[in-house]
């Protein structure tokens, strides 16, 4: 999970959520 995805999820739709999580999933295997 991200850290910030809290705070996304305060300013953002769910389609921009859904690509939040893809975006985290993709820096997590990068790490």
């Amino acid at each position: 999970m991200c850290e910030r995805e809290e705070d996304f999820r305060n300013s953002i739709s769910r389609s921009n959520l859904e690509i939040l999580n893809v975006w985290c999933s993709i820096t997590q295997q990068k790490m």
